[in-house]
């Protein structure tokens, strides 16, 4: 455990750094038939850090999100499954695992249910930290796009990623938004090219509210330097955006011609708000803080009661190995946060390993010697006694 830097005047400085996000991915599940097998990025409008983003597109980290997107997923289980699908085949001669044949991965609307959870990466240059805030979602077919309840299809995951930290719930709000954008956003007779208007739509209102929180910070901080931080109200922590209006198939593009401060497809006076966590509001300064100081501790104590919780916090503060196990994705990214959080409202911070979902390809690290804060789906529990 440590304490944050404290501040030579008691006052933090501004920061002009602030970004609202890096790297936006909406990825196919990795096993999933290759009806939706497309992967899809989106880049911030303004770009601060291009040796970040020329590593994150490296096929290999593409593929290490995918697995932190989908901790639910076993790569050595899939290949064995691969392996008994190709064996049928070549006995039957029947070609049960071809090129877009739906497979066990692959949900009705009434099957599937949505999740959000978060993960951390550690870029190669060593002090560079992203977190991944992560929501997956189930697409409409190609060949019912409009319609949402028909057919199979594989999940996809959209995920954010940030250096800044916490603001859990702002970044699912916006996840949740942009989910609707892509899938709501043509109404009942979609175009042949609808997966291509429907990135569009969500880049438009990526990059919009991107613009709109790099100008409020720009006039927050102006304010700072002039007045300090008496000037700053709680107005000042909202980031607002006009309305979706669906239906229109127009998306967030500007029109100049008819009112240069409006996007098309809104409706007048409509507008979307957005609580700023701490990290992303004008004056914030990185490392004055516990990352989790936001984050809500009320999941754990609904999920262990008050007595558990005690407990775990005395194991923490003994920097004991800790180990959650749930069948919910949700919930043991949302205790694994919470348990941070309890010690960040005491501004110490969990300095070892912390994983608040374990992909299966990381059992590994359960062995490690050091303290650990990990969450492990109930389905994966069986393998923790065969860690070496």
């Amino acid at each position: 455990m440590s304490r944050p830097a404290s501040y030579d005047d008691g006052h933090p400085p501004v920061n002009d750094a602030v970004t609202l996000f890096d790297l936006f991915f909406d990825l196919p599940h990795p096993a999933a038939s290759t009806m939706n097998e497309r992967a899809r990025m989106i880049e911030p409008p303004e770009i601060h850090n291009p040796a970040m983003l020329a590593e994150m597109y490296e096929p290999s980290n593409i593929s290490r999100i995918a697995r932190f997107a989908f901790p639910c997923h076993d790569d050595q289980e899939y290949a064995a499954n691969l392996t008994f699908m190709s064996a049928m085949k070549d006995a039957t001669g029947d070609d049960h695992g071809g090129e877009g044949i739906l497979n066990r991965f692959d949900f009705y609307l009434q099957e599937f249910s949505s999740t959000q959870h978060t993960f951390a990466l550690q870029l190669s240059d060593g002090f560079t930290r992203l977190h991944g805030h992560v929501l997956r979602y189930l697409p409409p077919r190609r060949d019912a796009k409009a319609r949402s309840d028909v057919g199979r299809r594989g999940a996809r995951a959209m995920v954010i990623l940030t250096r800044a930290t916490g603001g859990d719930r702002f970044f699912t709000a916006i996840l949740r938004t942009v989910e609707s954008v892509m899938t709501e956003g043509d109404g009942i007779s979609a175009p042949d090219d609808w997966e291509d208007r429907s990135q569009d739509r969500a880049r438009s209102f990526l990059h919009e509210l991107h613009r709109r929180h790099s100008l409020l910070i720009q006039e927050k901080n102006s304010q700072l330097r002039l007045n300090g931080a008496a000037s700053l109200t709680n107005d000042d922590t909202i980031l607002s955006i006009p309305g979706v209006e669906y239906g229109c198939g127009q998306g967030f593009g500007r029109n100049r011609r008819r009112d240069p401060n409006r996007l098309d497809g809104i409706l007048p006076g409509d507008f979307l708000k957005y609580q700023l966590p701490r990290s992303l509001q004008a004056g914030f300064y990185v490392g004055g803080m516990p990352e989790d100081i936001d984050s809500p501790i009320l999941p754990i104590l609904r999920c262990l009661g008050s007595q558990n919780t005690m407990r775990l916090l005395s194991g923490m503060l003994c920097e004991r190995r800790i180990i959650f196990v749930s069948k919910s994705i949700t919930r043991l990214s949302a205790c694994s946060r919470a348990a941070s959080a309890m010690l960040a409202q005491g501004l110490l911070s969990w300095q070892f390993i912390h994983i608040p979902v374990l992909p299966p390809h990381l059992l590994k690290y359960l062995a490690a010697e050091t303290p650990y804060v990990v969450g492990l789906l109930e389905r994966y529990i069986i393998d923790v006694e065969h860690v070496p």
